[in-house]
């Protein structure tokens, strides 16, 4: 295998390229971003296996666009081997690793770094995604507005680009245009830092589908103006908003653990906290349930303008209630005749 790119550091076979990331922060830069395109536009594609070292800090971009382009990610043992990101499972080369996949004999070959929780912070993740009607009068990124001023500090410098870093300032205007030249599917970085050292950095992604534009939204932040406490709160104020001025279809806040920069680790991650979810009146119609019974039941508020109405749905503060609560909002949702698989399959209509 010869391919005329930086990154291309071995060959396992004509169909599987291996790239080592040693650096300590893991971002999705401009020359990885152009790798991965390259090798997965290949006919047929390449498998491309990405190797990261033991203590790595990867940037929520990162992490989310090289699960999303299909690369497995090896983390690099300290002495001995190699394990994946996702499930710690063990493998003793990358050239095994290539044809076969990790070894599966039990637990014990989950090596005991994938466990090491290191220091870490408790960080906000918010997943998000939105409808646009596909129109030249369509204007994107109001959204990651809204986060900003509910979720980041007053004087908060807010960017954008392609790659990381996101160096250039914020323009709804320009990130409009340059998506419009890249349909199908165009990711943008998101990166913003406040005055007290709260960080917010992650990915807007602009597909076009049969019923218009999504704009999905994955987010990750370090809001240390904001109490802990006080999380769930202020993720319902910037909910509202959204569910307010916008068409959102899905909302989710929850509590995870990284670093204090906003950066997640190579290691396990503990499961996460679910805050607060927003409904939309898309998912809603698709349910067909309506919003204010939901809250109801289940309490929160009802968003939205004129008949498009959502559900915004608190779900607590511990790990346990929160995740009681949205397993009974999920069996409610899900109601007698399994609405979820329905509308979450392949084939189901658009909202």
């Amino acid at each position: 295998m010869a391919y005329p790119l930086p990154y291309l550091d071995a060959g396992v076979d004509d169909t599987t390229a291996v790239t080592y990331l040693q650096e300590p922060t893991v971002s999705m830069d401009e020359g990885l971003s152009a790798y991965i395109h390259t090798m997965r536009s290949q006919t047929p594609p390449v498998r491309l296996i990405l190797v990261v070292a033991h203590r790595a800090r990867l940037t929520p971009a990162f992490d989310r666009l090289v699960d999303a382009a299909g690369c497995a990610v090896l983390v690099e043992e300290q002495h001995d081997g190699y394990r994946t990101l996702r499930s710690g499972r063990w493998t003793p080369s990358v050239r095994e690793f290539a044809p076969h996949g990790p070894l599966v004999r039990d637990a014990s070959t989950v090596p005991g770094p994938h466990y090491l929780l290191e220091t870490r912070v408790p960080l906000l993740s918010l997943s998000i995604s939105l409808f646009h009607p596909a129109r030249r009068s369509t204007s994107l990124g109001r959204c990651a507005e809204l986060v900003v001023e509910h979720l980041m500090p007053e004087g908060t410098e807010f960017s954008w680009g392609r790659y990381e870093p996101a160096g250039a300032l914020w323009d709804r205007n320009a990130l409009t245009t340059l998506a419009r030249k890249h349909m199908p599917e165009v990711h943008f970085m998101l990166a913003a830092h406040g005055p007290d050292g709260s960080v917010m950095s992650g990915t807007l992604t602009v597909a076009r589908t049969s019923n218009g534009l999504e704009e999905y939204l994955e987010l990750v932040l370090n809001p240390r103006w904001l109490p802990l406490g006080q999380w769930t709160d202020q993720c319902m104020s910037a909910f509202t908003a959204i569910g307010n001025e916008l068409k959102p279809q899905f909302l989710l806040a929850h509590r995870t653990f990284g670093y204090p920069d906003g950066t997640l680790p190579a290691s396990t991650r503990p499961l996460t906290t679910p805050l607060t979810v927003l409904i939309g009146a898309p998912g809603l119609k698709q349910l067909g349930i309506d919003a204010a019974d939901l809250v109801q039941r289940h309490g929160g508020t009802v968003t939205g303008r004129g008949r498009r109405h959502g559900a915004l749905i608190p779900l607590g503060t511990s790990p346990e209630s929160s995740w009681r609560a949205l397993t009974a909002l999920l069996i409610t949702l899900d109601g007698t005749d399994g609405n979820l698989a329905r509308v979450l399959s392949p084939s189901a209509p658009e909202g």
